[in-house]
């Protein structure tokens, strides 16, 4: 049994550390079930690292727990290694680049957290009592991680670091993962009247300030459309990614967390927790860095998606050929500007595309690939990551890697890097089946429910484009809770239909071409439409037109439907003139309707029926 951390914290039942170097076994802690303690087996917690003060110690000798809080100040919690991230900074010039990651992993990150003014500790979410066992075997390993501090009282604790606020935990299961739980703190969590004007700790940081590099499937698609014959990847994730992240104390009374409730108690964490606004930011510019190390070290391309890592090898024989495309795409990314920043994403921008958007990176391609297998065909083999993440420290989960293969999964998506497709992997095709089967057994539904199934759609709509505009009566329901985001609500009629249309596109859809068009078809082809004439198209020398019917502004539609008619008009027709493979450029009148199409859908609801 493991010690007990909701309600009912009793403090007499944690191990006391010991002030020496070496360790202690605390005598028989137990579990507190309401007032039957149950004995659990001792346990050794090591002490060259402090993991924990308890209450009873710190109300016994306080000069003492404010010692051990003190050790901890000074030697942060992480599994990379400083020198070693010292050292391959300098040996590959990097460390001018990157100035303040090696005193930060020393010293902590400093992520903006604000100054507590007065102290705040709002109740848990009451899904920590539905999954009291979970919470518990949580709470336990990150004491014996030593990533938390305590427990403390709040009279201690303020003593101790000075005013904090605590933000109520959730818990929630690992989707597709029994009996997997993830502990959430919900740092947005919203004022409540009688606790007088409180503000959350994420409404007083701006996570635009913490910008990374992210592999998006845009960036996925430039990478791999721009890949020799005979590639190979391979996949690997990071471990707990955020938690590896130590933070500075200065930041540590903003991020306390209640672990009982009767009577109260907090523990102090030290490390980046999931639910912070800056937490992707924080972790991903450190991510960013080990990145830029492999890539010198040879180790390319490789792209992430937060802690997702797709590494491409390839075969030694296309190296030279491959590195002069490489070239080509950084004087292109020079030209337009280096690294620019949306929000909080930073990314390249490569070469004009045939539908007027560009090529996008997540790296400038200024390293050249390297060969660095003697015995293989291919640039670069496992052990040659392995020997950089070792010496960082990269603590790689190993139930999650994935060997080298032509067809690798990453973001979800099985990305054929012969054929150049991609496609929606089979877990998770029967994973979002499930969710839409299980949706149509409620008649009503929480706004977490349309959050989840709509996030899930959106996914696939990525490689099911035509998708999108299915996707319109879920955003519509979206918006009608309103301030009751807790109360179940009726769909709309419509969304019956969009379901059953995405039940037959999971499973029948084919795996789609990976969208990149350098170059398309210009024929002139031209649409406009007009409320009080009606709508015209012209191809070259050659034009049509329709009158509208007297009535046809009703049931919602108005000029932006009469602009997609005359759009889809002109679509319609050149696809029966023309008979080229070759991407078309068509141009419509309204700008409205032109982004919606690219988009792949509209909120008026007869201009997507158009689309």
């Amino acid at each position: 049994m493991k010690p007990f951390y909701g309600t009912n914290w009793n403090p007499r039942a944690a191990p006391e550390i010991s002030t020496g170097g070496s360790s202690t076994r605390a005598d028989k802690p137990f579990v507190g079930t309401s007032s039957t303690h149950v004995d659990a087996p001792a346990r050794t917690i090591s002490t060259s690292v402090l993991g924990a003060v308890t209450p009873t110690m710190a109300r016994r000798d306080a000069p003492a727990a404010n010692q051990l809080f003190q050790r901890r100040r000074t030697k942060v919690v992480t599994p990379y290694r400083v020198n070693g991230w010292q050292s391959l900074l300098s040996k590959y010039g990097l460390d001018r680049k990157y100035m303040s990651i090696v005193d930060q992993l020393r010293h902590g990150f400093s992520i903006r957290a604000p100054i507590i003014a007065r102290s705040f500790t709002p109740p848990n979410n009451p899904s920590i009592m539905l999954h009291q066992d979970a919470f518990n075997t949580i709470i336990y390993k990150e004491f014996e991680k030593h990533r938390y501090i305590g427990p403390f009282t709040r009279s201690q604790l303020e003593r101790t670091i000075g005013f904090f606020q605590s933000s109520p935990l959730t818990i929630i299961p690992k989707a597709g993962k029994p009996g997997h739980f993830r502990l959430i703190q919900n740092l947005s969590y919203l004022n409540i009247p009688n606790h007088g004007s409180v503000p959350s700790i994420n409404s007083q940081v701006d996570s635009d300030l913490f910008p990374c590099m992210w592999g998006t499937f845009a960036t996925t698609c430039t990478l791999i459309h721009s890949l020799p014959p005979g590639c190979q990847g391979a996949t690997c994730d990071v471990a707990e990614a955020y938690r590896t992240i130590p933070l500075h104390p200065s930041q540590w009374p903003a991020l306390v967390v209640q672990i009982g409730e009767n009577p109260p108690s907090f523990a102090v964490d030290t490390t980046l927790c999931f639910g912070y606004g800056p937490s992707a930011g924080t972790y991903g510019s450190l991510r960013d860095v080990s990145l830029d190390i492999m890539r010198a070290a040879g180790i390319r391309p490789i792209i992430a998606w937060v802690d997702d890592h797709l590494f491409i090898r390839l075969p030694r024989n296309r190296i030279h050929d491959y590195n002069r495309t490489r070239s080509q795409q950084a004087t292109a990314i020079r030209a337009n500007g280096g690294p620019l920043q949306d929000g909080g994403r930073i990314w390249f921008k490569g070469q004009c595309l045939a539908d007027s958007t560009h090529e996008e990176f997540a790296e400038d391609c200024q390293f050249p690939i390297q060969d660095l297998a003697t015995a293989s065909r291919f640039a670069f083999a496992t052990e040659h990551i392995n020997f950089i993440s070792n010496q960082l420290g990269i603590p790689w989960e190993p139930t999650k890697d994935t060997p080298f293969s032509s067809k690798p999964v990453f973001m979800g998506f099985e990305w054929d890097l012969e054929n150049k497709t991609v496609a929606l992997t089979h877990g998770k095709r029967d994973k979002y089946l499930s969710a839409i089967m299980e949706w149509f057994k409620s008649a009503k539904h929480t706004l977490e429910d349309v959050q989840k199934l709509h996030g899930r759609l959106l996914h696939a709509s990525l490689t099911i484009p035509e998708g999108s505009t299915y996707l319109t009566s879920l955003q519509a329901m979206l918006g009608i809770f309103g301030s009751n985001p807790f109360m179940p609500c009726t769909p709309p009629c419509s969304l019956t239909a969009d379901l059953q249309w995405w039940s037959h596109a999971l499973t029948s859809s084919p795996p789609l071409p990976i969208p990149h068009h350098t170059h398309s078809l210009d024929l002139g082809a031209f649409s406009d439409a007009s409320s009080g004439f009606g709508l015209a198209i012209t191809i070259g020398d050659q034009w049509r037109a329709w009158r509208l019917h007297k009535k046809w502004k009703r049931d919602e539609r108005d000029i932006g439907w009469a602009e997609s008619i005359a759009f889809e008009m002109l679509v319609r027709i050149l696809l029966t003139i023309n008979s080229s493979s070759t991407p078309l450029t068509v141009y419509g009148n309204n700008q409205g309707v032109v982004e919606a199409w690219r988009k792949g859908r509209s909120n008026n609801k007869p201009t997507n029926g158009s689309f």
